[in-house]
């Protein structure tokens, strides 16, 4: 990190030196002076794309958000702006790395903000630097920030793509009376379908079924089991995407015939 670039820049996250141009935007401004000659409070660039989203930078030559305490009004405020957001999903949420660089008209080189990673969204689409610049360090032609009143910005937009796997939940009270339904299976040793299903019943909005299942363990064990689901019987594709968690008991009732003897 140049010792120069840290006196030049007023950014909190520090400063470094760099050959390289910005990767994405620069943008020239001639007669800096003549901003603040006629009122100019904000200067807004054109658009520029990275990452697969427009942006922009918002400059402010007389410092944004001033108050008494911070003295921002004798810095240049920078930050770099997401647009066309109304083309972005309802929920939107994009995170970026961003430098803010200078060009330094002395010795040629570029004076970068250190990366900034943040999440850009409707409630919040700008992110910068209050005090970029102090205005007495850029207008100073030692420092080389400014040279003929003509200086240049320029900025960097690092997209962070987030693939991480989103799950929404969400429990439905149920009735204080849960839901019974009998699953009444008659002539059972002499069943001979696997697989049979009660009627189809409707809880909670859905469609379902009891399914008895015999479960075969090894050879000359079959029926060693006696297994009960609980199975929907409508599956749609939403339902798939988003899940359904069932809270059921299970209770069986035996009915014993005493064998009465002659």
């Amino acid at each position: 990190m140049s010792s120069m670039a840290t006196t030049i820049l007023a950014a909190a996250s520090g400063s470094e030196t760099r050959v390289a141009s910005p990767a994405n935007f620069l943008v020239k401004i001639n007669s800096f002076s003549l901003l603040e000659k006629h009122g100019i409070q904000r200067l807004e660039t054109r658009e520029f794309k990275a990452g697969n989203y427009m942006w922009r930078l918002v400059i402010y030559p007389n410092g944004h958000g001033t108050g008494k305490d911070d003295k921002a009004a004798d810095y240049v405020s920078v930050y770099l702006a997401i647009t066309n957001t109304s083309a972005l999903p309802s929920n939107w949420e994009v995170n970026a790395t961003f430098s803010i660089c200078l060009f330094n008209h002395v010795s040629s080189n570029y004076i970068y903000s250190l990366g900034r990673a943040r999440r850009f969204h409707a409630l919040k689409q700008a992110w910068g630097f209050k005090k970029f610049i102090s205005r007495k360090a850029l207008a100073d032609p030692s420092k080389g920030c400014m040279f003929e009143d003509k200086c240049v910005f320029g900025a960097e937009v690092f997209v962070n793509e987030n693939k991480a796997v989103i799950e929404c939940m969400s429990v439905k009270s149920v009735d204080k009376e849960p839901y019974k339904r009998e699953f009444k299976i008659t002539n059972f040793s002499r069943l001979k379908a696997k697989w049979p299903v009660s009627n189809e019943f409707t809880v909670g909005g859905y469609k379902w079924r009891l399914m008895y299942i015999q479960m075969e363990t090894g050879e000359g064990l079959e029926a060693a089991y006696l297994s009960i689901y609980v199975v929907l019987f409508l599956i749609i594709v939403p339902l798939l995407k988003k899940g359904l968690h069932l809270s059921f008991q299970v209770m069986l009732f035996l009915i014993i015939v005493p064998l009465l003897k002659e």
